[in-house]
């Protein structure tokens, strides 16, 4: 067992283990801010910390085996992504509404729509050779994945990204980059893959397809039209698998209660601040 990560179960995730365990054995360093970072970072995306769940530095600390400072940098830089929101006494990893997702796929049906569009008019050949590179690797983590264990789920979703990512670039507009960093929800991307099944997974694939073959024949009509039914695709998933009840209502009804040594997983409860 790793010293100081038993009580986020690390060794044992319910998610993509290997990549997390080895986040988790960097961890014991002393100072080492940015594995702090990464771990915290990774155990949101994954939903091991989940929604609306209260973190505290002193619960954090313990359970890397770290001292405050790079705990407090670490949560510093996930308030600035917009994973977690501070509270009275430590943050709250963020919890998504209906209105939310709504809101979030909204924006990004635009920008990458818009960014497909352009990439059909800007791309090089060097552009192309980048997206099929990225297709037949997101490919191969479809054909590895199973969905039922969830094995190779980390694979398809950084794949998935790394593929939206060079359209991005292929569009040549730094600002639509920008923005979509600003948009991009990585926990509601990672979980939207998470509620996918072989199918689903699959679909998923063709749309690349399509686009990556759109993008190739400068048909930015086509391009827009297939990143749009993409993104629309993802919303319509998470959405049909999210509570409808508002996180707002939940915090109303007073703070997250704080995660504990053995407690991963908790999630919102009603009451008064507890340690």
């Amino acid at each position: 067992m790793i010293s100081g990560i038993s009580a986020v179960r690390c060794g044992s995730w319910r998610l993509a283990p290997e990549s997390l365990e080895s986040v988790c054995i960097q961890s014991g360093k002393e100072g080492d801010g940015l594995d702090a970072y990464e771990f915290i970072r990774k155990a949101i995306i994954q939903g091991d910390y989940e929604p609306g769940q209260r973190l505290t530095e002193e619960f954090l600390a313990g359970a890397l085996n770290l001292s405050r400072t790079p705990i407090r940098e670490a949560i510093r830089r996930l308030e600035t992504e917009g994973l977690v929101t501070p509270l009275k006494r430590g943050v709250m990893v963020r919890a998504y509404t209906r209105e939310d997702v709504e809101q979030i796929y909204d924006l990004r049906a635009l920008l990458e729509a818009h960014a497909a569009g352009r990439a059909a008019h800007h791309r090089t050949q060097a552009d192309i050779a980048a997206l099929h590179e990225a297709h037949a690797a997101f490919e191969a983590a479809v054909v590895r994945y199973r969905p039922r264990h969830r094995e190779g789920l980390e694979d398809v979703v950084h794949w998935n990204g790394v593929f939206h990512n060079h359209v991005v670039r292929a569009a040549a507009n730094p600002h639509v980059g920008f923005l979509l960093e600003k948009v991009v929800a990585l926990p509601l991307v990672f979980q939207s893959f998470y509620w996918y099944d072989e199918r689903e997974v699959q679909r998923s694939l063709e749309t690349h397809a399509a686009i990556l073959k759109a993008i190739e024949r400068q048909d930015a009509d086509w391009a827009r039209a297939a990143m749009a039914q993409h993104i629309y695709q993802g919303r319509d998933h998470v959405l049909a698998h999210i509570p409808a009840a508002r996180a707002s209502e939940q915090e109303d009804a007073g703070p997250a209660r704080a995660a504990e040594p053995g407690a991963a997983g908790t999630s919102i409860h009603r009451g008064g601040e507890t340690e």
